[in-house]
């Protein structure tokens, strides 16, 4: 009996935060400079994303030649 309570209690709560939490989609483009659609024109699909997504001015990375610990930090 507690084993069903206990399956239909945890069954509620994911059922909550699954509705409330939102999805993250990070895409990294490593080696891309920031000036690259400058010099090779304008990028159709680049573009598109950034309008409608969310994009970053400038950032401040914090180790310079790795792109992972820039994600984890």
């Amino acid at each position: 009996m507690w084993y069903l309570v206990g399956l239909l209690i945890s069954i509620q709560i994911t059922l909550i935060f699954a509705q409330s939490s939102s999805l993250l989609l990070l895409v990294s483009l490593d080696g891309f400079r920031h000036d690259y659609p400058k010099i090779h024109g304008p990028l159709k699909n680049f573009r598109r994303l950034e309008e409608r997504g969310v994009h970053a001015q400038n950032m401040i990375p914090s180790f310079v030649t790795a792109t992972f610990p820039n994600h984890y930090t």
